[in-house]
């Protein structure tokens, strides 16, 4: 399904942990080599994810979401009483209930925002991007789309990671490791004019892959999986597949591209996506080697990036692509 967009991005912001956790160390802990014969170095060569983060075990979502929420308010010239309506995105949140919208409202003193929070693995920050653009259109004129990742899922993985027998069982959960901590945020904003902003976005679903990433907590304990290379594969070729139809919508073409923001789960996928696009790598920012797979944060997170860089000036063209488990995809065109 394709939209046609409300509104444009005034500000973005981000929160990333201080300390990274090397891959090869937590591979030469779980004692790979030994017990698998894989390398400890399997993980950086495999997913070229050479480090992730992790947050401090006392720091919440809304913790960290919040400093990511203010910085977006500030780049946008605004204060927190302009913001209209909080998408919170993030896998995990504070509690069950309430949502953490709720409490990263009280936190930063957004008291004129109502408050949702929207869930869809890796894709959830889209569905944020998507939903606030409705609500612009409905006649909202600021929202804030705000996201945490908080890696405990990983953690609880871990206990069982160095238990495992099956070297097959294994490596169908080691995907989990390849997950960081961060936050990331954006303000979307009533657009300047029509030419401005997002232009279209085209969401696609099919549940009848829904087997190939999941989790749940079952008595204390993880269970579930991420079949990397079958999840990836299928849902590059969705997105390989919407592309034209996308780019057909607003009259593009890759050469038209200035930048191009993306998902990013590791080296191998990355890498294919900009092969099908044929967008230009320059354009496109990296973080999966040092950040790991930082799920809903990565779209806000490289946008920032590209934003601080100097390279997003008046009237740039810039692709964006989100992906998540289920399979989920949304590819956006925006112009600045």
């Amino acid at each position: 399904m394709i939209f046609s967009g409300h509104s444009q991005i005034s500000g973005v912001g981000s929160f990333i942990p201080p300390n990274p956790i090397h891959s090869k160390d937590l591979l030469d802990d779980l004692k790979t080599d030994k017990r698998f014969g894989i390398k400890t170095e399997w993980v950086d060569e495999n997913l070229g994810i050479e480090s992730r983060r992790y947050c401090d075990d006392h720091e919440k979502p809304s913790d960290i979401s919040s400093v990511a929420a203010m910085s977006a308010i500030s780049d946008a010239g605004l204060e927190p009483r302009d913001i209209g309506a909080i998408i919170y995105c993030g896998i995990t949140g504070d509690v069950i209930e309430p949502g953490t919208a709720h409490i990263i409202q009280n936190k930063i003193g957004a008291k004129n925002a109502i408050c949702k929070d929207v869930q869809n693995a890796c894709h959830g920050f889209c569905d944020g991007i998507l939903f606030g653009d409705l609500l612009i259109g409905g006649g909202v004129d600021h929202v804030l789309v705000v996201t945490c990742e908080l890696t405990r899922v990983s953690r609880l993985l871990y206990p069982s990671l160095k238990k495992e027998k099956s070297i097959q069982n294994f490596l169908n959960r080691l995907g989990g490791l390849s997950v960081g901590d961060a936050a990331g945020a954006m303000i979307l904003s009533r657009k300047d004019c029509q030419e401005k902003g997002i232009q279209a976005i085209n969401t696609q679903s099919d549940g009848s892959f829904n087997g190939l990433c999941s989790y749940d907590i079952i008595s204390g304990r993880i269970e579930g999986k991420m079949i990397m290379d079958k999840i990836c594969s299928m849902t590059l070729l969705k997105c390989a597949r919407q592309l034209k139809p996308t780019m057909d919508r607003v009259k593009w073409k890759s050469a038209d591209v200035d930048h191009f923001v993306t998902h990013q789960v590791g080296k191998k996928p990355y890498q294919a996506i900009l092969k099908f696009s044929k967008f230009r790598p320059e354009g496109a920012p990296k973080t999966y080697d040092y950040l790991g797979n930082v799920t809903t944060a990565t779209l806000p997170i490289n946008f920032e990036l590209l934003k601080k860089s100097g390279k997003v000036g008046k009237g740039k063209k810039i692709c964006l692509l989100g992906t998540g488990s289920g399979i989920v995809f949304s590819w956006f065109c925006l112009t600045t």
